[in-house]
């Protein structure tokens, strides 16, 4: 009796963690729109951190659950290597060329993999995973319906205007309006692309096992949305790995189970695969041809350049996680060649990150992953079970592929997708696979130590999450005080800031601007002096950030040193030498 309560309460504290998991799906799709004051780089570093903090509250209220019914953390089979991956990742931190920037992604990257853990935890039934996989298509479908009304609204804006009077956000929209590409809720084209290109072959897949003609009904409209809404991104590296990903996906369906899928032959479904993806993909060619941004490919050889250079710095250790940005700086030695965040390759990003084993590790994962799934696939028949792991696998295979080309394993608005579909395959997988489960159940002996462990460590990220956030939120109201012309307050919420994180180095770059400010204003020496401080200490903090020296130099100059300003200034150059051409 008191084991069946327990099954009970169990059960009840895993559907609302699923509720509130689900809140947390749409929420990672909204958020970013509730930050309208917020510049395009705040909205993204403020949204991240957010939804990492109700991550983490979920977390715990499972660690709570485990602990009350003694049961035990969820293991999977690539719990290993992931927890090596995890290592690599936090010890880059320690050495990264920004620290504050690679803490920050490190937050983040531990509480995608924390709801990860979560979700294989709680989707430990059939049913659970299914009903589970028709949000997720229900949410694609949102994002779809965005998407078209994106495009139909960007047929009434005027693109005939000066761009260098807009600011960031708006010319990212204004691209998008030129071109007539959409990026919906995840705010940029390709970045839609990947995101449909996980939903796409569920909607499928669930088409043709559905038994509802309502539900039915539903999967068809919702398969026929998303493909034009990922038609409209004109997306050309999302529709080749999305047609090579079909492509292999339908070779192994065929070796395992034969010509035969019930009423339709391989030559046929293949035949209509091809010219799908031919028409389509013919209309995205087409596109991109007269898009005057279709020579993306220039831009992305000098990616391609700036990575090799800094994986060439650091080979076997990187420059520290998700510190590219940073990183590449010094080798942007021109206007034209652009300036991004991110290599169009996540790999060869991973690699210039965190080093050649954090890499092979991470691939290790996704092979492991890959084997597990068709060692899986050719046990099982034909029937419902096969068909929706060959979805899921089709999918995460796609979005492997994709980031041969981009970067969306990084990008955590896209990541975050990506980690719940790999939970759902294997939980999928570990329902299907006796052995493994027997495997599972064969672990050690429960001892509530891991899950106390684990508890006291995700309550310190939850508090190091709520600090990054606050101290973001202060930094940028600072920035728009100080350009409002009030100082003394923005010297204030600059101050409380750096006091809720005292690593970052944006902050301690900002006050000494404000010192700067008020030494213009009123000649008193001592601001300048604090200007000097503040700008020294961020330059540590942020030794390849250029502004930093340009403003030091400056100061250097006002003090009378005229040889330290010149030094500071050549170091500048070095870091930015595409600014004086």
């Amino acid at each position: 009796m008191t084991k069946n309560k327990n099954k009970g309460l169990s059960s009840l504290f895993e559907r609302i963690i699923l509720i509130l998991i689900s809140f947390i799906v749409i929420g990672r799709l909204f958020i970013w729109k509730f930050f309208k004051d917020a510049g395009v780089l705040e909205k993204v570093n403020m949204s991240n951190v957010a939804i990492s903090f109700f991550i983490f509250a979920i977390i715990i209220f499972y660690l709570i659950k485990l602990f009350i019914e003694k049961g035990s953390l969820p293991r999977t089979i690539i719990d290993l290597p992931i927890n090596i991956f995890l290592l690599i990742c936090g010890a880059s931190v320690l050495y990264s060329v920004d620290r504050n920037i690679s803490l920050r992604s490190y937050i983040v990257l531990l509480s995608l993999i924390g709801l990860f853990k979560v979700l294989i935890g709680c989707l430990n039934t059939k049913e659970r995973v299914k009903a589970f996989i028709k949000f997720l298509i229900f949410a694609g479908v949102i994002v779809a319906v965005l998407g078209i009304k994106e495009y139909i609204f960007y047929c009434n804006i005027n693109t005939d205007i000066n761009t260098n009077l807009l600011n960031a956000a708006q010319k990212i929209l204004f691209y998008m309006a030129q071109t007539k590409r959409v990026g919906s809720l995840l705010g940029w084209p390709n970045v839609l692309a990947a995101y449909l290109m996980l939903i796409i072959p569920l909607a499928f897949i669930f088409f043709f096992i559905e038994k509802n003609k309502l539900q039915k009904v539903f999967f068809a409209l919702a398969f026929f949305v998303m493909v034009a809404a990922m038609l409209l991104t004109y997306s050309l590296g999302g529709w080749l790995c999305f047609f090579i990903a079909v492509f292999i996906s339908m070779l192994f369906y065929k070796k395992v189970v034969g010509t035969d899928d019930g009423g339709i032959s391989f030559n046929k479904l293949l035949l209509i695969c091809v010219i799908f993806f031919s028409v389509f993909g013919s209309m995205v060619i087409v596109n991109r041809i007269k898009d005057r941004g279709a020579s993306n490919l220039i831009p992305r050889m000098s990616y391609l350049n700036t990575v090799l250079s800094v994986i060439n710095e650091h080979p076997i250790r990187g420059s520290g996680f998700n510190s590219f940005q940073v990183a590449n700086r010094r080798y942007i030695y021109s206007k034209t060649e652009g300036y991004s965040m991110f290599v169009h390759n996540s790999y060869l990003q991973i690699w210039s990150e965190v080093g050649i084993l954090g890499v092979l590790v991470f691939i290790f994962v996704l092979l492991k992953v890959i084997e597990s799934s068709c060692l899986l696939f050719k046990r099982l028949r034909v029937g419902e079970d096969g068909l929706i792991l060959m979805g899921l696998l089709c999918s995460v295979g796609a979005f492997m592929i994709h980031n041969i080309f981009s970067f969306t394993f990084l990008k955590p608005n896209i990541a975050f997708f990506w980690w719940v579909q790999l939970a759902v395959l294997l939980a999928w997988i570990k329902i299907l696979d006796s052995k493994q489960e027997r495997a599972v159940a064969k672990g050690l002996e429960f001892n509530r130590n891991p899950i106390l462990i684990t508890a006291v460590f995700v309550i310190l990220l939850m508090v190091c999450s709520k600090r990054i956030y606050v101290s973001d939120h202060y930094l940028h109201k600072g920035q728009r005080v100080f350009n409002a012309g009030d100082i003394d307050q923005a010297f204030q919420c600059l101050i409380r800031a750096q006091k809720e994180n005292p690593i970052n180095g944006k902050v301690t770059s900002a006050l000494g601007v404000v010192a700067f400010q008020r030494f213009a204003s009123s000649r008193d020496i001592k601001f300048l002096n604090d200007a000097e401080y503040y700008l020294q200490r961020s330059v540590k903090m942020m030794p390849l950030a250029p502004e930093n020296f340009q403003m030091l130099s400056r100061v250097y100059y006002l003090k009378g040193d005229k040889v330290k300003a010149k030094e500071i200034f050549d170091r500048y150059v070095e870091l930015a030498p595409y600014k004086h051409l």
